[in-house]
Order: structure tokens, then sequence, then C-alpha cells
């Protein structure tokens, strides 16, 4: 058996998924134009911004989003979310 990596366990992180991103996940056809649309509201140019300006308007545009769902498809999500177990590699 392989001795688990010193730094894996001492900087090894699980981040847990929140509702808005399984809900990004699982509907990428539908998450994605909508995200899209409102990143362009939000004032995001695709031809100027660089990955540090886009990336924190997606999870702003996201969360506008997902917050206009319907309250039963958000608490599918939510609900899933919060079931998710972090991987426990065995040592």
């Amino acid at each position: 058996m392989k001795p688990a990596d010193l730094f894996d366990l001492i900087f090894a992180r699980e981040r847990r998924p929140s509702g808005k991103d399984v809900w990004a996940q699982e509907q990428p056809g539908i998450a994605g134009p909508l995200e899209r649309e409102e990143m362009v509201r939000l004032g995001w140019d695709e031809e100027k911004a660089t990955r540090q300006e886009t990336l924190p308007l997606q999870g702003k545009a996201r969360k506008h989003v997902f917050a206009k769902l319907p309250d039963e498809e958000r608490d599918k999500y939510i609900d899933i979310a919060a079931a998710w177990k972090p991987y426990s590699p065995s040592t």
C-alpha cells in the first residue's frame, strides 16, 4: 500500500459545491446561455475581459440566474449539493 502524500494531506481541501454550481453542471445547455446573457447585462465585454475579470462576473451572473429559477427547482439542486460527500482517499 502506498503511503499518503504529505503535501496532499496538508494542502488538499475539498470544496462543497453550491446548488447553483450543481445546476450549471447538470444543465449546461440552459445555464450557459442564461449566464452569458446576464454577464453581458452586468457589463462583461468578451473581447476585452481577462479571465481574472470574467470568473468573478460569471459567479455573480450564475447567482442571479439561479435565484430566478422556480423554488422547487432551486431546492432540488440545493438538496443535491447538501448531500455531497467529499472524496476520502485511502491511506
